[in-house]
């Protein structure tokens, strides 16, 4: 199993995330609570929980679980580009310290490689 299968519960979480989001904004608009965005968003959401189960079998957590904050950027971004969400500079620096954060965490050294 290739390391980009970690990204599948990131893309699923930001479509369960999207879809709340959709899913409130129709409830406020006075839709009801069970529309298609609520059954999307439960869906998603299921299925990131699968994926995951899948990659913890694989992959050791104290390797897999720091790729799963890497979501406080992907849920801002697709926030701010399907749902015109407005990004400030202090998000964009955090986003970008959280993905240097992963990016150390997961780095190969000799001690972390499979053997």
């Amino acid at each position: 199993m290739s390391r980009l299968f970690l990204i599948i519960p990131l893309l699923l979480l930001g479509a369960g995330q999207l879809s709340a989001a959709l899913s409130g904004r129709a409830i406020a608009a006075g839709g009801s609570a069970f529309n298609l965005c609520t059954a999307a968003a439960y869906l998603f959401l299921a299925l990131r929980g699968l994926s995951w189960v899948l990659i913890v079998r694989r992959f050791p957590l104290s390797r897999a679980y720091p790729v799963m904050s890497l979501g406080y950027i992907v849920v801002p971004l697709a926030a701010a580009l399907f749902l015109g969400d407005r990004l400030e500079w202090r998000t964009l620096v955090g986003m970008v310290l959280i993905g240097a954060g992963v990016a150390l965490v997961g780095s190969d050294t000799p001690e972390t490689r499979p053997r």
